[in-house]
């Protein structure tokens, strides 16, 4: 039994002992594969100078080029300088002492900009930021990064900030990332304004779907913000923004809410609320919608094509928006609600294609919704001009409050589930598709009958309406066909004559 003891100890007194220089060397070969990871997502360079090892440790350098898009031809360059410490008896780390390995990470920033190499000099941080890495046994890896307050200043403009932290925590293969970013209290002064922010934090649990990091939850808080200066005052607190996505069926359900508690701004409003909903996406849309600013191009005609390609990508069967926004003003309330449908009833919805806006409006079902308080209405002064709209029938006033709904179903207008006027329609068919709309062909609820007639008889009928213009226009509203009032007004010219 002794023996055995013995002889199990020394295999694992051997296994710690070589293990570090197995893992230092797979440690660098996954250090150099993470940054090529994280190259093919970004826009910048990054080159390896040689590693230093030793049985414990080693240490790679390495230069991260960034392109200053303000400055051509410029580059934002950091220099990485990080040792490597190899398991899996991790000691003289700050995170565990177990795991494949930990790193730190030493930044500094250098430019070829003469004027941004003179903002760095004026960078005055109490501390050198450093970033701290850690691979557990399981290949999970989490990185941290803070930087404690710092200022500088250039040209009259003070800069002041509590600093930044950041946690990250992810798989080996970056399929999911958990994490939380978290940026203290700044200010920004100058002669001309004072700009104070309050604390800014988002965390974030995502992850990917195709490649694409759209599944889980973002969310980003900001506790105030205050911005004076001799023409004016403006702030800004409880700020939220949130964004959610889910996978059902093979499709993407995604979720935006933005909030705003209290506003103090140079217009009418004390807060804000919006949401919206995209239900139903196909992931291929992602896929090109990520790929467009590499295929962005200045031809008009090209720019269409491809507006019109993501539409085709985005409009599936059961594809839906869904927005809400609701604002406070003058003692009031205004909420709006926009529901844009796509509700293909075709078997072979899949080979429906669209070339124009005309074709994409054919699809849709969209609904807008507006309620506003009557107490904005009266303190706006535009109580008068909806008198007529009110008379019409076009806006309701209902509880204190005008409502309106507007539907583009498929082409057709309607205004509080009536066919909207002729003046109307035709407007918003020329806004829309730059072609103005002959009639309005919004349905109604009786059935139209129109009786079966030749080819000779149909063309001798719209000859004959060509001074009926007029009451053409008004057809559809008198459940009256074309064809009807074309024989209507035959029958009458031959009473006449």
């Amino acid at each position: 039994m002794k023996k055995t003891i013995i002889v199990l100890s020394l295999i694992i007194i051997s296994i710690l002992i070589s293990l570090p220089k197995i893992i230092g060397m797979q440690a660098k070969t996954r250090y150099i594969e993470l940054w090529e990871q994280i190259d093919r997502q970004g826009q910048f360079n990054i080159e390896h100078g040689e590693t230093q090892s030793s049985w414990f440790s080693s240490s790679v350098s390495s230069v991260l080029s960034i392109p200053i898009e303000t400055v051509k031809d410029e580059h934002l360059q950091i220099d990485l300088n990080t040792r490597i410490f190899h398991g899996p008896l991790l000691f003289g780390h700050s995170h565990s002492n177990l795991g494949l390995a930990a790193g730190e990470i030493t930044i500094s920033v250098q430019s070829s900009s003469e004027k941004i190499s003179q903002l760095i000099d004026n960078l005055q941080v109490p501390e050198s930021p450093l970033a701290v890495v850690h691979v557990g046994l399981t290949g999970i890896m989490t990185f941290g990064f803070s930087v404690k307050e710092f200022s500088f200043s250039t040209q009259g403009v003070q800069i002041r900030s509590n600093g930044i932290s950041s946690q990250w925590r992810s798989n080996k293969d970056l399929s999911t990332s958990l994490g939380k970013i978290t940026v203290n209290p700044m200010s920004i002064s100058s002669k001309a304004f004072n700009l104070e922010m309050d604390t800014l934090s988002s965390d974030f649990d995502t992850r990917q779907y195709n490649g694409l990091n759209i599944l889980g939850s973002q969310n980003l808080s900001l506790a105030g913000i205050d911005f004076r200066s001799p023409t004016g005052n403006a702030s800004v607190s409880d700020v939220k923004l949130s964004y959610s996505g889910t996978e059902q069926n093979n499709k993407i359900n995604n979720r935006i809410e933005l909030a705003l508690d209290k506003l103090l701004v140079p217009a009418p409003i004390t807060s804000a609320a919006y949401s919206a909903e995209l239900l139903q996406v196909d992931p291929k849309f992602y896929l090109q919608w990520a790929n467009l600013p590499q295929q962005q191009s200045q031809d008009p005609v090209l720019l269409k094509q491809q507006a019109m390609d993501l539409a085709n990508l985005l409009l599936k069967p059961d594809t839906a928006l869904h927005q809400t926004l609701n604002l406070q003003s003058m003692g009031g309330h205004l909420d709006a609600t926009a529901r844009v449908e796509y509700q293909s009833s075709s078997e072979n919805s899949s080979t429906i294609a669209i070339e124009n806006v005309a074709d994409l409006l054919d699809l849709l079902n969209i609904t807008v919704s507006v309620a506003v308080d009557k107490t904005i209405v009266d303190q706006a002064g535009i109580t008068p001009l909806l008198a007529e709209y009110i008379e019409q029938d076009l806006v309701h006033l209902k509880n204190d409050r005008y409502q309106v709904e507007i539907a583009l179903d498929k082409g057709s207008l309607n205004i509080n589930q009536k066919p909207a006027p002729e003046e109307i329609a035709s407007q918003l068919q020329l806004a829309l598709t730059g072609n103005p709309q002959q009639r309005n062909t919004a349905k109604s609820d009786t059935k139209t009958v129109q009786p079966t007639m030749e080819k000779s008889a149909i063309s001798s009928s719209k000859t004959n309406n060509k001074k009926s213009d007029s009451t053409t226009g008004y057809a559809d509203r008198e459940n009256i066909t074309d064809t009807d009032v074309g024989s209507h007004n035959e029958v009458k010219q031959g009473g006449d004559e």
